[in-house]
């Protein structure tokens, strides 16, 4: 049996897509855990309707205590041999799960893992750089995992129940799926990845992860420095793990720079120093003042002034970012989900 659990907050505008797309998978073993938390919107009501109609929908209703604690009471209360997840915005193809888990199982695998298309209001777009088929082990999937081939979230893949028997998710934290993928992936033997397009991520404008905060900045270092610090000290000086490398460490330079290139953006009441001081070690102690090779201008500045936590050079920072977003949004030529 695949146990599939959706976290449920306040998408009455798209839940019942999502669980019309999960109640035609054709695969039938399953039972889909649906964890309430504490919507307010109408979402739980609609969860119950599907229970009511199929029996393989169980929904638990909670206060609201954020998405980590949502998917930990989804572990604990499911029992199926795989465990799989879907955002509760977003949906599947019906061939999903039966695809999934044929693959998981012709390559003895622990994980398996399917390509995803974004979803915009206006048109779709497939994942970023696509995903081959290829079957990792060892070092292999490492790789993957500091690579980025491996991506950052959990929803285009299956699991072995067994990769989640000492993994919980952080409580009161978004990028919870950042802090702990790669906590799975390393229970792995085998991962197979697989070519079919499997998956529908809508994006939309205001979500967990994109509301700008000093507890979304905070989160965000704390789950890419995590996975920064588990990873580097397994991956070899061997020619074969220099990308994988320099894209790790890119990545977790990008997280630290963050909090103090918003700082001047977020109310003077919700700023954290102590953080900003936290991340400036982090930077001296792992890269140059002027950056690293192939990085962008942009980034090394950030980096440089990142570094001082002097307040001119913070304000600059916080401008140039103001500029780059707004930028981005007049060339974006893509309409984001309500």
């Amino acid at each position: 049996m695949i146990s599939i659990i959706i976290p449920v907050y306040n998408v009455v505008r798209y839940i019942r897509q999502t669980l019309e797309s999960v109640a035609a998978q054709t695969y039938a073993d399953l039972e889909v855990i649906l964890v309430d938390d504490g919507s307010t919107d109408g979402s739980g009501g609609i969860c119950d309707e599907f229970a009511a109609a199929d029996r393989r929908f169980k929904v638990f209703h909670t206060a609201n205590r954020g998405v980590s604690a949502a998917r930990n009471l989804g572990l604990d209360e499911s029992h199926g041999e795989y465990v799989g997840w879907v955002d509760a915005d977003d949906w599947t193809e019906p061939e999903m799960f039966r695809t999934l888990l044929r693959a998981l199982n012709e390559a003895d695998a622990d994980i398996s893992v399917c390509a995803y298309r974004y979803e915009y209001l206006t048109c779709s777009k497939p994942c970023y750089g696509g995903v081959k088929d290829c079957i990792l082990r060892g070092d292999g999937i490492v790789r993957a995992l500091a690579g980025g081939e491996f991506g950052n979230v959990f929803w285009n893949k299956l699991f072995r129940r067994r990769c989640w028997d000492d993994v919980r998710f952080p409580v009161d934290r978004v990028f919870e799926d950042v802090a702990v993928l790669h906590e799975t992936a390393l229970t792995a033997k085998t991962v197979v990845f697989i070519s079919d397009t499997l998956y529908h991520y809508r994006k939309r404008e205001e979500s967990s992860t994109t509301v700008l905060s000093m507890k979304s900045l905070r989160d965000r270092w704390l789950a890419y420095s995590e996975k920064y610090e588990r990873l580097a000290p397994l991956l070899s000086d061997d020619a074969e793990n220099a990308l994988p490398r320099a894209k790790m460490r890119t990545e977790a330079a990008y997280a630290a720079v963050r909090p103090s290139g918003w700082f001047y953006g977020i109310p003077k009441k919700d700023r954290d120093p102590a953080l900003l001081k936290t991340t400036s070690a982090f930077l001296k102690n792992n890269f140059r003042a002027t950056g690293e090779k192939g990085w962008s201008f942009g980034l090394r500045f950030s980096v440089f002034a990142s570094r001082r936590i002097n307040r001119f050079p913070l304000a600059a920072l916080y401008l140039l970012n103001r500029i780059h977003a707004a930028v981005l949004r007049m060339r974006r030529k893509t309409d984001l989900y309500p």
